[in-house]
């Protein structure tokens, strides 16, 4: 019988049997000839069974000895190595015996027929999953070599793949940012830094050959802030880590390499007189969006979040805006209405000023009804299943649908800049400013920062004062000195 019909009635695997007879034990099998399989006979395989040589030990258990020509396993139970152009057993009549390459003292090697092609010898290993790798080695040091490193990964309980190892930046990058689950607005930032930034540069790049200084100099070299450059090379190290993990690189060239800047970028709001000057173009030329820009300055709402109050969030009884949702621009899809920024609700202080303006602005403009698309923050929804919110819009254009912030940051806020004198204006006097505006005159005003963190949905006080602790007013130094007398006096009063 063969081979496979002998590891059956054995009921073992067809390569264990194979590397028993290779190590001249388990049971006899018929002299193979040129051109002809092994064979085995039944009652050899049922003598061998009842026989006392029945408890042979594993491979995976007992180390084969040394064998050239065949299979080597003294180095590693997972990996063996085995030589392409040599054969130890006697093929028999025809059969060359190899006096060329390099052999041990006494040992007899037949040529196969690839002798002389390629390389000689090749590594062979199973990876976690079962899958049956292989990596052929020019020389035999280090194809050894080759063997040790895959035992220690196996052993780590790492993948080993070396043709994973030749993946391009190019390649992976569409496997990683399909593999990501975030919302829709970061796949979106995702997607541009890729398609932008990094593939541009780095597309053509192996990752396994990609290292520090290479890395390093991608982040020096991007055309942007360095605010902005630090955000495009936290989703590369996303990406290198995902590809370190899945062994395509032995090691992460992202990891401590120091970011661009001197640290934290102050914030500074603008100065009241700008402020003004804005307001004033606004008002001159575009009065249908002042309010707008009162907003931001009053209450500190983000500009997607002004642009989604609905008529009945503005609680004039109780002075209260009901901040429930915002206008964002989907890719694909248009205008849509979403939670706000981190899913949360909230309701802000509005001063009677703001609510007068307010006022003021439904009389002259007043709310329409517009229905849109409800996106949930996932990624990859269908605009067709999707469901639809319908609300009384405070701010809408002149056709009566909803406005983005993108929108009118092209084609309102812009302008304004350019007609109250902002020259060479940049990203740090967008719609943002006027949200800084309204931490610094609450601040000034002595507001707790706590409350002020609650007022713009931060995620908690700590990240308001990493942000805008600078802002808060500072006290005199007589004022720190007379503190400091009045908590010494107040300690030593115990002697009294």
């Amino acid at each position: 019988m063969t081979t496979a019909e002998a590891a059956k009635h054995l009921k073992v695997s067809p390569l264990t049997l194979k590397k028993w007879r290779h190590e001249k034990r388990g049971p006899n099998y018929a002299q193979r000839s040129k051109g002809r399989q092994v064979r085995y006979r039944r009652e050899d395989l049922d003598a061998w069974i009842s026989g006392p040589t029945r408890a042979v030990p594993k491979v995976t258990e007992a180390p084969a000895p040394k064998r050239r020509g065949g299979v080597n396993e003294n180095l590693n139970p997972h990996a063996w190595i085995q030589d392409l152009w040599h054969t130890a057993d006697d093929p028999g009549p025809g059969g060359l015996e190899c006096t060329e390459c390099r052999k041990a003292k006494g040992a007899r090697l037949w040529q196969k027929k690839a002798h002389g092609q390629g390389s000689r010898w090749q590594v062979i290993w199973y990876d976690l999953t079962g899958k049956r790798e292989k990596k052929n080695c020019k020389t035999k040091p280090e194809a050894d070599k080759t063997v040790r490193e895959i035992n220690a990964k196996l052993a780590a309980g790492l993948a080993v793949n070396f043709r994973a190892l030749r993946t391009t930046v190019a390649e992976y990058a569409p496997v990683w940012f399909a593999a990501q689950t975030c919302s829709a607005s970061t796949a979106e930032n995702y997607e541009r830094h890729l398609r932008l930034y990094i593939v541009p540069r780095l597309g053509n790049r192996m990752i396994s050959q990609l290292d520090r200084d290479e890395v390093s100099t991608f982040l020096a070299q991007l055309p942007v802030s360095d605010t902005y450059a630090n955000t495009i090379f936290a989703t590369l190290a996303g990406l290198l880590y995902s590809a370190a993990y899945k062994g395509l690189t032995t090691v992460n060239p992202a990891l401590r390499i120091k970011r661009r800047g001197n640290g934290r970028v102050l914030i500074i709001p603008w100065p009241p007189e700008m402020l003004h000057a804005v307001l004033r173009a606004l008002e001159d030329r575009h009065p249908r969006w002042l309010t707008v820009a009162l907003v931001g300055s009053m209450a500190g709402l983000r500009p997607g979040e002004t642009f989604g109050l609905a008529h009945e969030d503005v609680d004039h009884r109780h002075g209260l805006l009901h901040v429930r949702r915002q206008v964002q621009w989907r890719d694909g899809i248009g205008n849509t209405f979403c939670l706000p920024k981190g899913g949360k609700t909230r309701s802000v202080r509005m001063s009677p000023e703001l609510g007068q303006a307010l006022a003021e602005h439904g009389r002259s403009w007043p709310a329409r009804t517009v229905r849109l698309p409800w996106h949930d923050g996932t990624r990859h929804l269908d605009p067709k299943k999707m469901p639809t919110h319908e609300v009384p819009l405070v701010f809408t254009g002149i056709q009566g649908g909803a406005t983005s912030a993108s929108w009118f940051r092209q084609w309102v806020w812009h302008r304004a800049l350019d007609d109250a004198g902002v020259v060479d204006h940049t990203r740090k006097d967008g719609l943002h400013m006027l949200r800084h505006y309204f931490v610094r005159e609450m601040l000034d005003a002595g507001a707790p920062i706590e409350a002020v963190s609650q007022q713009l949905a931060h995620s908690s006080p700590a990240f308001t004062i990493e942000r805008y602790g600078h802002l808060r007013p500072h006290d005199p130094a007589d004022r720190l000195g007379k503190a400091a007398a009045a908590m010494g006096s107040g300690v030593l009063a115990f002697r009294a």
